[in-house]
């Protein structure tokens, strides 16, 4: 466990394990430019930073039992070549269909 330091923790924290674990509810107020660093387990330089800027309107981000990578606007073109949309669709604002075929139906 991590001990108090300037009203934080420092050092590691370790809630459950992988044979108990545990349901994590955090209540509180996540302020600054950095509130929440998950650093790599490992010892690696692989860090992931949640941080909410100032909301227009209120909104929920809601993340399934699933793992793997975020997508939102930002990376979309690196990460995706090709996108199968199952349900409907609605596109808005300026929109771009490139690519050797396009289909529809």
């Amino acid at each position: 466990s991590g001990a108090l330091l300037g009203g934080g923790l420092a050092g590691p924290v370790q809630l459950g394990s992988a044979d108990r674990p545990i349901r994590l509810a955090v209540e509180a107020v996540l302020e600054g430019a950095q509130p929440l660093v998950i650093l790599d387990g490992a010892g690696g330089n692989a860090s992931m930073t949640l941080g909410v800027e100032e909301p227009v309107v209120g909104g929920r981000l809601t993340l399934p039992d699933a793992d793997g990578t975020l997508i939102t606007t930002g990376n979309f073109p690196e990460l995706l070549e090709t996108l199968r949309v199952t349900g409907a669709a609605a596109l808005e604002g300026d929109c771009a269909l490139d690519g050797a075929s396009v289909a529809f139906g």
